[in-house]
């Protein structure tokens, strides 16, 4: 993958290439449900048929600029570098891709790319749908008001 480099909106060729490559993998694998990752692509898509860094690119870079700046505990620390630069992304988060931001976008693929899905749970964990369905009353079978059958 190219790495990101810094872009601005209005822009396009190779550097916009790069960003909406690296979006296009953040989005399809941060463990979005498959409703956002749709949505956000579909949203991205106009902007990448023409190459450009048009509205809906900047504003997925705003999403991970405030992703950033709110970054998750559970998620890995970030690098002292990195949390420099998020320090800096501006309160209103523009959106604009300077060098920093093009640094923390590398870094977030890069610890994306690199991350191992989670074991599957263990013991005697249940998918919430088993348990509804087992919690449900169950109807009888029996009928009710019926003739009784003759032999």
């Amino acid at each position: 993958m190219t790495p990101i480099q810094p872009v601005h909106e209005g822009a396009t060729g190779p550097k916009v290439t790069a960003l909406h490559v690296g979006l296009h993998f953040l989005i399809g694998h941060q463990g979005n449900p498959p409703n956002v990752v749709k949505t956000l692509l579909t949203q991205l898509a106009a902007d990448v048929a023409k190459n450009f860094y048009g509205e809906a690119t900047r504003r997925l870079v705003a999403i991970y600029q405030g992703q950033l700046k709110n970054w998750p505990n559970y998620w890995p620390p970030l690098p002292p570098n990195i949390a420099t630069i998020v320090q800096s992304i501006p309160a209103n988060l523009p959106g604009d891709v300077d060098a920093g931001t093009a640094e923390a976008l590398n870094w977030l693929v890069e610890t994306f790319r690199n991350m191992q899905s989670p074991s599957p749970p263990s013991g005697k964990l249940q998918p919430a749908a088993i348990l509804r369905n087992l919690a449900k009353p169950r109807r009888s079978k029996a009928r009710t008001g019926a003739r009784p059958k003759h032999k």
